[in-house]
Formats: C-alpha cells, structure tokens, sequence
C-alpha cells in the first residue's frame, strides 16, 4: 500500500536478508514504476538487488533456516542509522524545525514523574 502511494522524488529503503522475499521485490517492482528510488540493504547479486535502484551488500554470516537473522538486523540497523544521520546533515537548517517538532511530539507521549504516582509497578513470574 505505501508503496503505490509514492511518486517520483520519494525513496524508499528495503532490508532483506536473503533478498529472496517475493513481497519485498514486489513492493520494489511497484516503487520504481512510480519514479521512486529504491536502495536495498541486502545481500549482494540475489532479486532483489536486480531490481532496486542501487543496493548497500551485507554479508553477514547466518544461517536464517536455523536462526532468527540477529547480526544481520544489527547491520542493516547501522547502515541504515548512518543513511539518516547523512540526510539530516545534507539538510542542515531546514531539518532542525522539523526534528524539535517530533521531539515535542515524543515529549508530550511520557508520563511526566509527578504523573506516574496513581500507577504500581507489576512484577511478571
């Protein structure tokens, strides 16, 4: 759905371990015939990577047959992490609005300390 909501001049990134995921190569597919630059975190040379705008390879060594795929998110997590710190510098001044209004949003969703009084803590076995 978010995918057929996009036009040109959105990006979209995609984090795929395998790059086999038929519905992440399927979202990529409706993304780019909107004009959409897509940038897949994934291994390198699998379906995904065909059709994505450009790819960042990860090869992280895990067996997802056998594991839940933790090194990998950790990776993808950090590139991912560092393609955000790099749009916020590239946009400088117009970007520091913007971040000061999700902090207050995410200020006003706590409790503040004199407000948490009236709740207990509950202890799970």
């Amino acid at each position: 759905m978010v995918a057929s909501t996009c036009r040109r001049g959105d990006v979209m990134v995609l984090l795929s371990f395998t790059g086999l995921t038929r519905a992440t190569v399927e979202v990529t597919q409706i993304a780019r015939q909107a004009g959409v630059v897509t940038i897949a975190i994934t291994k390198a040379d699998l379906p995904l990577t065909h059709i994505a705008s450009m790819t960042l390879a990860v090869n992280a060594p895990e067996d997802t047959n056998i594991y839940m795929p933790m090194q990998s998110r950790l990776v993808q997590l950090t590139l991912l992490d560092v393609l955000a710190t790099g749009v916020i510098l590239r946009r400088r001044k117009d970007f520091h609005a913007h971040l000061r209004k999700v902090k207050q949003i995410l200020r006003n969703t706590r409790f503040e300390p004199d407000e948490t009084s009236g709740f207990e803590c509950i202890e799970s076995n």
